[in-house]
């Protein structure tokens, strides 16, 4: 694995972003189970995290949400429905 300083027009983009509190990060992505994912997303709301997607039903028979963590790295929220 190798590191470095983002090129400057990742760092522009990443301050635009910030200032237009549309700051989301597409760099990692985490996928957490937990046993009740509504309930842990209003926890994550009434915190601050912005919600990019309500708990929802999905075909494989999961509740799941997206969240952004203060990075802006998305956060899958799920349970086992």
């Amino acid at each position: 694995m190798a590191m470095s300083e983002a090129p400057p027009r990742f760092r522009a983009a990443r301050r635009r972003q910030a200032e237009q509190r549309t700051l989301e990060n597409d760099r990692i992505a985490l996928w957490v189970y937990v046993a009740d994912c509504p309930a842990v997303v209003r926890r994550l709301r009434t915190a601050g995290a912005r919600v990019v997607a309500e708990p929802a039903a999905q075909p494989w028979g999961e509740r799941m949400a997206v969240v952004l963590d203060p990075d802006g790295n998305r956060v899958m929220v799920a349970d086992r429905g």
